[in-house]
């Protein structure tokens, strides 16, 4: 068995929880909806560390894999594959950080000190994790640094902190990769024909047939 996550303790300060800074200009990756911009601030019950009205999460990494493997999560199978039509409602683009954000290092060895196991980055219980999001926030941090559950190895993701939408100037990105071309970078492998909507028509040029 293993450690179930329980929640933030309501009087308890998590003012001295282990910290992970990410200064301004640190390169990011995020996986986004192809029709959304790249820095979107979500305040949905649908996000793991999601912040509520008038408050948001944008989900980013340091790593490019560990931002794919967050966005596709189940839509890949044990086999490596990924549908062309999920892929292409996508996009990997390379962010800059435009501030200094302190994060909660949740997946720090020092967190279990303050009631934190490895079920919060995996459970399925969005309602407790966006608790301890919460208690993270009303404490002064700017975001959540945390091991995926869709990766291995050290930490890499980020849950940062904003207003909810799309913020305003200093917050730039630029599209790295579509999100086809961004599964194979890492090995997945892209099948089915594209979308329609993603073909480009070339006329006859020669007026024949």
């Amino acid at each position: 068995m293993t450690a179930v996550q329980q929640p933030p303790e309501p009087a308890r300060s998590y003012g001295s929880f282990p910290k992970k800074t990410i200064t301004s200009g640190t390169a990011l990756f995020r996986a986004h909806r192809a029709d959304r911009s790249a820095w979107w601030f979500d305040s949905s019950p649908h996000g793991r560390f999601n912040l509520t009205h008038p408050r948001g999460t944008c989900c980013t990494a340091t790593r490019a894999e560990t931002a794919i493997r967050e966005k596709v999560r189940d839509e890949v199978s044990s086999t490596g594959v990924v549908s062309r039509v999920f892929a292409e409602t996508f996009a990997l683009s390379a962010l800059s950080a435009p501030a200094e954000y302190t994060c909660a290092a949740v997946s720090s060895s020092r967190a279990e000190r303050f009631g934190v196991v490895r079920d919060l980055v995996t459970t399925g219980d969005y309602g407790l994790t966006q608790r301890w999001a919460r208690a993270f926030a009303s404490h002064g941090f700017g975001g959540v640094f945390y091991g995926s559950g869709y990766t291995t190895g050290r930490a890499s993701t980020l849950a940062l902190f904003g207003d909810e939408g799309a913020p305003g100037g200093g917050f730039t990105a630029a599209v790295h990769l579509r999100g086809p071309q961004a599964c194979e970078a890492v090995g997945m492998t892209v099948t089915g024909p594209p979308r329609l909507s993603a073909l480009t028509v070339v006329e006859n040029a020669t007026g024949l047939g």
